[in-house]
């Protein structure tokens, strides 16, 4: 199956991933309030800082030192010896975080909810969640796209269909994190057995964890300070404001992701991908592949960016019944930040494939400490529309750092040809959708958004074929897609 075939089926996983961010925010708003969302938030971010205190950057290890491997023996000594540290590691760190769980609780939660049982129940999310990430991304280092694409999409849905069900059986947050844990662990039993079945078992070799270390350390603080970067502005939110500000900024911020949803299905496969075509030395090849995966996705991502900034506030009142007026300034806001860290990333795997990852490590130091400084200062004074402005600015200082400082090692060609006209069609189908929203404002509903944005996705193409945003080499892209 070739490259452009295999997204096809890491697009429909994270449709999957991103509905789940979709439809968890009305579950949980309508079934259990605003604030109860607000504290799933902040313990998300919780979980998303801790679980890769436990990964150390050992997957990327793993996929960069065994993706080409053909020894069977080789990957399971690899693979194993990865997972005992893991193990190890997410213990640790389960039993510290519930420990001061009181403290999360009360500094960074601010409601009347009894949230500190929540916070600690929690903790057991850590190493499930850990080990269920590592034993996933096995599927994607080798490409086995359906396997990987099956249990991602079994864990969005499966999240969803439960809290669903329990939000409207009365049962509280506790519940959902439960099922959630439980989610997790019978997915890591269901990958456990299936890489068990492909590569067999192998003694871990202890002796192999210091060259692994020496690729990957310099990529962990890249973990640490990305979740810096992403998410602590939730914390730096909660600590001096409420928690509904927590959830109005995270329900903007969710919608905002879609940008991830365009990008992520090429990204995901994106690594290994040019790794085996830079030790084949098939130059050609990875600039096309680099060109390709960044040239649909930001020609989507694009109008996208528009079309949120005009619907947001009407998307989220009809799906979590939150009137949020400050959805016209977040969401295009953090859209953009999200539109120049991908891009960025593209950058980035040159430090991956020149084995020269403590520049990626850098580049999220400068940028975290924009983001830490940016948020401390603005949130205070102008609120969540700081924390906003302050994510897009991050993101794009990361962006230059990595165009600039990638080009020492090896010149990435992106050719940005198709940039204005994107911009040019977007804008003209950003001024017919607001028109047309104007005249049907008494009749918004779920049918009529629809409708606006199938109305606006048309006049976008239209006007890019028209001005030659598209050439016969792109539509032939994505006729191999859908074929």
């Amino acid at each position: 199956m070739n490259y452009s075939k295999k997204i096809v089926y890491f697009f429909f996983v994270y449709i999957a991933f991103y509905l789940q961010n979709i439809l968890i925010a009305p579950i949980l708003t309508r079934g259990l309030g605003v604030d109860a969302y607000g504290v799933w938030s902040q313990i998300r971010v919780s979980i998303e800082l801790l679980v890769p205190v436990c990964l150390l950057s050992l997957p990327v290890a793993f996929s960069r030192f065994s993706a080409g491997l053909k020894d069977k023996k080789e990957i399971a000594t690899n693979y194993f010896t990865i997972q005992i540290f893991i193990i190890c590691m997410a213990s640790i760190v389960c039993l510290s975080f519930f420990f001061i769980s009181d403290f999360v609780a009360e500094n960074f939660i601010k409601t009347t909810l009894d949230v500190s049982p929540v916070v600690a129940f929690a903790s057991l999310l850590i190493p499930i969640r850990s080990l269920c990430s590592f034993s996933t991304d096995y599927f994607r280092t080798f490409l086995h796209e359906k396997i990987f694409s099956l249990f991602m999409g079994i864990q969005s849905v499966g999240l969803v269909v439960v809290a669903y069900i329990l939000t409207n059986s009365g049962y509280t947050l506790y519940y959902i994190i439960g099922s959630m844990i439980v989610i997790q662990l019978c997915s890591f039993i269901a990958t456990q057995t299936i890489i068990f079945t492909k590569i067999g078992w192998a003694k871990p070799d202890l002796k192999l964890l210091p060259s692994f270390f020496s690729f990957c350390l310099p990529l962990f603080p890249v973990s640490i300070l990305h979740w810096v970067i992403s998410l602590s502005d939730r914390y730096v939110i909660g600590f001096f404001n409420s928690v509904t500000d927590v959830a109005t900024y995270s329900l903007c911020y969710m919608l905002s992701m879609v940008i991830a949803f365009f990008y992520a299905p090429f990204y995901t496969i994106l690594s290994p991908k040019l790794t085996s075509l830079w030790e084949a030395k098939q130059d050609d090849a990875l600039q096309k592949i680099l060109y390709f995966s960044n040239k649909v996705p930001f020609l989507i991502s694009i109008p996208s960016i528009i079309g949120l900034g005009i619907l947001s506030p009407e998307i989220l009142k009809l799906t979590t019944r939150v009137d949020l007026v400050d959805a016209y300034i977040l969401t295009p806001i953090i859209c953009t930040g999200y539109l120049f860290f991908y891009v960025g990333c593209y950058y980035r795997e040159v430090f991956i494939l020149v084995k020269k990852t403590q520049y990626s490590t850098r580049g999220y130091m400068i940028s975290a400490a924009t983001n830490i400084v940016g948020n401390i200062a603005l949130v205070p004074l102008i609120g969540i529309i700081g924390a906003a402005l302050v994510t897009m600015l991050t993101f794009f200082v990361l962006m230059l750092y990595f165009m600039k400082v990638s080009r020492r090692f090896y010149y990435i060609d992106l050719r940005w040809d198709f940039l204005w006209k994107s911009i040019w069609a977007s804008t003209v189908m950003g001024g017919s959708v607001f028109l047309l929203k104007i005249s049907l404002f008494d009749y918004i509903n779920l049918i009529t958004l629809i409708l606006l944005g199938f109305f606006g996705a048309l006049i976008y193409f239209v006007c890019l074929l028209l001005f030659s945003g598209i050439n016969r080499q792109d539509l032939e892209v994505i006729k191999n897609l859908v074929s």
